[in-house]
């Protein structure tokens, strides 16, 4: 879903910015708007300097998209770290039973009552 939404950001600059040249045929100027692959099947289609000016609009248009939906796009990545960061830095791991500074002080008699080790022992043997 990123992706498309990425995307239909990239078309919309594109399809805002595009600026075609004047003298342009009224059938070529609505397909050349459509995106880039068209433009560029439109500007083959015309004789004369006319196609070039076409195909030079059309790729300025597309590099200004996609640097609009990249732009975008890390905005989005960078909030969503932040709100991540937000919300998961209050959380524990799960089981941790402990006050903040315990770590590591496990009492011997902390068994499970059917004689193995709790998770914690687990824990501080491991490091």
């Amino acid at each position: 879903m990123g992706v498309a939404i990425i995307g239909s950001v990239a078309t919309a600059i594109y399809r805002a910015t595009v600026e075609l040249p004047s003298g342009l045929p009224g059938s070529a100027s609505t397909v050349a708007r459509d995106g880039l692959p068209s433009a560029v099947h439109s500007a083959g289609l015309l004789d004369g300097p006319i196609g070039e000016q076409l195909l030079v609009a059309a790729r300025e248009a597309f590099v200004s998209g996609v640097h609009a939906a990249a732009v975008f796009g890390a905005a989005v990545f960078v909030a969503m770290g932040v709100a991540s960061l937000a919300v998961f830095r209050q959380l524990r791991p799960y089981g941790e039973d402990n006050e903040p500074g315990d770590e590591g002080t496990a009492e011997p008699d902390e068994q499970e009552e059917n004689g193995e080790p709790s998770a914690v022992e687990l824990a501080a043997v491991c490091r």
